[in-house]
C-alpha cells in the first residue's frame, strides 16, 4: 500500500514515538516504515510522514522566527499561526476525544463541534501542539451535540 496513497503531509517533530502513538491511536493510522529520522503512517487514503528535526517550530516555519504561544497546563503549545491545518476523517468524534486524551493530545469539547457540509467536525491538539481538525461522517441519526 506505501506506493498507492497519492495524498499526505509531513509534520516536523521532536519526538516522532510520541506523536506516532497518537496518530495511531486517535486516527487509526498504520505505522508503515521507521527509520531512525522518519515515521511512515497511513490509511488507505492518507500518508502522514512524522520527520524528526531538532527544532520543529523553527524547521516547520524555514528559519522564520516564531514566538512560542502561551502554554496551558501539561499541554503542548497550540500552533494556531500555522498556515494548514491537517483534516482527518474518522468513525467517531467521542471516542477520537478520549484516545486524544489518553494519548497526549487533545480534542476539543463537544460544545465546540460544528456542522460542515456531511460532516460533524471538531477541531483538536496533537502532542505536539498542532492543531488538526476531525470530521465524522454526519448522517440522520447523528445527534445534534450542543
Amino acid at each position: 500500500m506505501y506506493d498507492s496513497v497519492m495524498s499526505g503531509a509531513v509534520i516536523y517533530t521532536a519526538n516522532c514515538d510520541r506523536l506516532a502513538a497518537f496518530y495511531v491511536a486517535v486516527i487509526g493510522f498504520r505505522e508503515c516504515e521507521r527509520k531512525p529520522d522518519y515515521v511512515v503512517l497511513e490509511d488507505a487514503t492518507v500518508q502522514l510522514v512524522l520527520l524528526r528535526a531538532a527544532d520543529p517550530v523553527h524547521a516547520a516555519s524555514a528559519g522564520a522566527a516564531a514566538a512560542a504561544p502561551p502554554v496551558d497546563a501539561g499541554q503542548a503549545p497550540r500552533r494556531s499561526e500555522a498556515s494548514i491545518k491537517p483534516v482527518f476523517r474518522v468513525a467517531s468524534i467521542e471516542a477520537a476525544r478520549a484516545a486524544a486524551a489518553s494519548a497526549g493530545g487533545s480534542i476539543n469539547a463537544a460544545r465546540h463541534e460544528w456542522r460542515f457540509g456531511a460532516h460533524r467536525v471538531c477541531d483538536g491538539l496533537d502532542p505536539d501542539g498542532n492543531v488538526i481538525q476531525l470530521r465524522e461522517l454526519w448522517n440522520a441519526t447523528t445527534p445534534r451535540r450542543s
